[in-house]
């Protein structure tokens, strides 16, 4: 099986730190030797650390046991939030991923896509 000739190959080169225009330039030479495929890259820098948070108001929780709620005002799994043509705020736990109703509301994380990327869609399915 594999890859076909002709085919379109996707690489997501991801970081916990800023790339440098040299490595974005190192992975898209390697990306001009693979004539045979149409190559999109896109060079993700993941910033856990920030001060931004995302409340959805509108959130009542998920049932934890008897009495208790998890996760009151924390958005879903997957909510994505827009910051620019290049950045979102992405959620990777909601209410139903909590482990106990004294969990707090999870930070999102930082998704940024340096400037060299050919593929820039911020969307997900």
């Amino acid at each position: 099986m594999g890859w076909q000739k002709g085919e379109t190959l996707r690489l997501v080169v991801a970081s916990f730190k800023p790339f440098k225009d040299r490595e974005a330039a190192a992975v898209n030479r390697l990306r001009d030797k693979l004539s045979d495929f149409t190559v999109e890259c896109a060079f993700l820098h993941v910033i856990a650390s920030h001060p931004s948070m995302l409340i959805d108001m509108g959130e009542r929780g998920a049932k934890a046991g008897y009495d208790k709620v998890n996760g009151v005002h924390t958005p879903q799994r997957s909510l994505d939030l827009p910051l620019s043509k290049n950045q979102c705020l992405i959620t990777t736990t909601g209410p139903e991923e909590l482990k106990k109703f004294t969990d707090g509301i999870p930070a999102p994380i930082w998704l940024s896509l340096h400037r060299d990327a050919n593929f820039t869609a911020t969307e997900h399915p």
